[in-house]
């Protein structure tokens, strides 16, 4: 593409030669376990410091039990270029538009603290339940996940948040060199179609702002239409609104092609590359986008009086039998949640489940009803257990949940070897290792047990039939040979 030979200048023939070259591996530890030594040597990533670039390309990190065990997110360093520009606080309202597979919305959420609240959406219904389970890895409740399409979003929650993220459907150019994308990226068509598609979603998007909130902008591609124009466009379309957020930290990536927008290169960089950009909004909030209409109320049809009045009959009678429904659903689970451990974090019933949360969200929950569209829209909180049928059992997300949220009172330690089972599917015989009762538990809670290696959990597994049944589900086990440190340093 002329434009970007022209950015590029001298160092055009060295892009193209490293389009080819597969970019260093890298790692983001978890915020909470970042003083665990990792099992393999890495460096820091320069414009996020809590990045780490492993010195070895040979290593594949997602071969250790440490990755399993959620010590830390396999993450390409340009990918963190936006997260060093969000600089989340804690407390902060963040929307994550586009978030799956989940590695920037596990950062955020991780930043955010008991106080903050983090809306992950995901408009592809078949990539949210790998970014649910990206979430679960956390060990936090501060995040709501939605499959909401942004101009959904903005009816629903314009001037909502501090911080939105847009990591926007891009062509992927950065992709070429891990074979997931081809040379059809750099075509004009495919940029054009791609740069359209992101305008729609970035004027659908920014009604999401609060006055003085931050947009972050963000691509894994390098045509200037998919990235620069886009700021450029959204500064004529709302003139004296945006205010640049320059970061003196990011100054030696930063674009010449515009304040507040930075760039990195394969090439230079040692990554696959990308672009970021955030913009402040300066005042009042920006309406949604022209066309959007909130929802109609639905129109009943007309019926007779007396068919009316029998209807109303057959609902109220309906109603009653689901409330008492609903009320010995809610005995039958807060019984299991005695025996499952002790709940530090708040409970509360939402959506016809309970659900664990930390306080921000609690709070914010509180502030949704369903004139909202809350219920009928999507959202939705990780429950502490899940109802298939007459079956509850508990959830994944509870046996992840960080000790300060939730205390299982059993525990089954795991050696490096039966946690590559566990994580790999397979159930374990009650006479290779004992369970151990946590602190305030019983032992009429110990048929479910939390799965726990170096004390990281894994998941629950249930005690059956002389032996301990794996509860992990299929999305979240290994099906690959799995290491500990102590093996790959041999």
């Amino acid at each position: 593409m002329k434009s970007l030979e022209g950015l590029l200048g001298d160092d055009a023939k060295s892009f193209w030669d490293s389009l080819r070259e597969y970019p260093d591996r890298c790692v983001r530890p978890r915020r909470d376990r970042a003083q665990e030594e990792l099992p393999f040597a890495t460096v820091s990533v320069p414009w996020f410091r809590e990045g780490r670039r492993l010195q070895s390309n040979a290593i594949r990190p997602g071969s250790f039990l440490q990755y399993a065990a959620a010590d830390y997110y396999i993450q390409d360093a340009g990918s963190l270029l936006p997260l060093a520009l969000a600089d989340i606080q804690p407390g902060d309202m963040v929307c994550d538009v586009c978030a799956a597979p989940g590695g920037k919305s596990t950062a955020i959420a991780e930043r955010l603290g008991p106080e903050g609240v983090l809306l992950a959406n995901e408009v592809i219904r078949s990539r949210v339940d790998v970014l649910k389970y990206s979430l679960a890895r956390t060990g936090r409740s501060n995040h709501v996940v939605s499959n909401l399409d942004p101009k959904d979003l903005a009816k629903l929650f314009a001037g909502s948040f501090d911080k939105v993220l847009l990591d926007v459907p891009c062509s992927g150019q950065s992709l070429l060199s891990k074979s997931k994308q081809s040379e059809t990226a750099f075509s004009s068509k495919q940029v054009d179609l791609c740069a359209a598609r992101a305008q729609r979603i970035l004027q659908q998007s920014i009604s999401l702002l609060r006055p003085g909130g931050v947009l972050i902008f963000s691509t894994c591609t390098f045509a200037i239409e998919e990235n620069e124009s886009q700021i450029e466009w959204l500064h004529q379309q709302y003139p004296d609104i945006w205010q640049p957020v320059e970061m003196e930290s990011l100054r030696p990536w930063e674009s010449p092609l515009g304040p507040g927008c930075y760039r990195l290169w394969p090439h230079r960089d040692g990554c696959a590359g990308g672009f970021a950009a955030a913009l402040r909004m300066r005042h009042d909030r920006i309406q949604p986008a022209s066309g959007l209409e909130a929802p109609g109320e639905a129109k009943l049809p007309r019926v007779g009086e007396a068919r009316s009045q029998r209807r109303e009959k057959r609902q109220h009678e309906d109603t009653h039998r689901g409330l008492s429904e609903e009320r010995h659903q809610r005995e039958k689970i807060e019984t299991m949640l005695a025996a499952l451990g002790t709940i530090h974090g708040t409970l509360r019933w939402h959506g016809g489940m309970y659900v664990l949360v930390e306080s921000g969200l609690d709070t914010w929950l509180d502030g949704r009803d369903e004139s909202d569209g809350w219920d009928t829209t999507g959202l939705n909180v990780a429950p502490a257990v899940v109802c298939t049928g007459k079956q509850i059992v508990p959830s994944h997300a509870l046996a992840l949940m960080s000790r300060t949220l939730f205390e299982p009172h059993g525990v089954l330690p795991l050696t490096d070897s039966l946690a590559v089972r566990v994580m790999q599917g397979e159930s374990i015989a009650l006479c290779d290792t004992p369970w151990i009762e946590g602190s305030g538990g019983s032992r009429g809670g110990a048929d479910w047990v939390v799965a726990d290696w170096r004390d990281r959990p894994l998941g629950w597994m249930k005690r059956s039939a002389g032996r301990w049944n794996n509860h992990l589900p299929p999305w979240s086990r290994v099906n690959r040979a799995v290491w500990s440190s102590e093996e790959e340093s041999t």
